[in-house]
């Protein structure tokens, strides 16, 4: 076996719910869409240790926001004198999966600490053939 001289360790170090949102909506005679959002933060951080001595070669923090999005439209009105009242609704949500955000967050701090490490001259590598 050979040794092993950098160790590569790292974890979600944040997540945060609800840094932005927000929305707007519009009604004429009770009729109208909607649409709001929401906003999460997760951060990612990765360090690159030297085993020797225990010297933090690299340390690197990325962050990736995560989307939720709604649209929806509504009717609400008053029927007969307003003995009644008819409300009806529709909509959609999309959220970006958290999973894949997370993934996306650490393939980036990947490439940050790759790049880090070039330019410190830890080491070197080549790009793609053209």
């Amino acid at each position: 076996m050979l040794f092993a001289g950098v160790l590569i360790e790292g974890g979600i170090t944040g997540y945060d719910s609800n840094t932005l949102t927000g929305g707007m909506g519009a009604r004429y005679l009770g009729i109208g869409p909607s649409t709001k959002y929401t906003q999460d933060v997760v951060t990612v951080s990765m360090r690159l240790t030297s085993v020797q001595n225990g010297e933090v070669l690299i340390n690197v923090s990325v962050t990736k926001t995560i989307v939720s999005t709604g649209d929806h439209i509504s009717m609400f009105r008053f029927i007969d004198m307003g003995t009644k009242a008819l409300e009806i609704e529709s909509g959609t949500t999309a959220n970006e999966p958290v999973n894949y955000a997370v993934r996306t967050a650490i393939e980036q701090c990947v490439l940050e600490m790759v790049k880090e490490g070039e330019r410190k001259g830890i080491w070197h590598y080549k790009g793609e053939a053209s």
